[in-house]
């Protein structure tokens, strides 16, 4: 197993993660989280799904489930350092 693949595994594990991918346009592990079984900020509930930068930790909050899934695949759209 590679180290990809194990940090995959592992995020996977983890209560809350929705879904774990490695997004194409920048070669980062991205993952969509229910931000209240995950623990990050949901907006008072306004927003309880995430999104998130696995290499640096940028986090871009959703409405619904579909959309969290939906940016997965464009970290540099949402993700601070991924922008740069």
């Amino acid at each position: 197993m590679n180290e990809t693949q194990a940090r995959k595994d592992f995020l996977n594990a983890i209560d809350g993660v929705i879904k774990v991918s490695r997004a194409r346009s920048t070669g980062v592990i991205v993952f969509a989280v229910d931000g209240e079984r995950f623990g990050v900020d949901t907006n008072y509930g306004a927003e309880p799904f995430s999104t998130i930068c696995d290499e640096h930790g940028g986090v871009c909050s959703h409405a619904t489930k579909t959309a969290a899934l939906l940016w997965l695949s464009a970290p540099e759209q949402w993700c601070p350092f991924c922008m740069e």
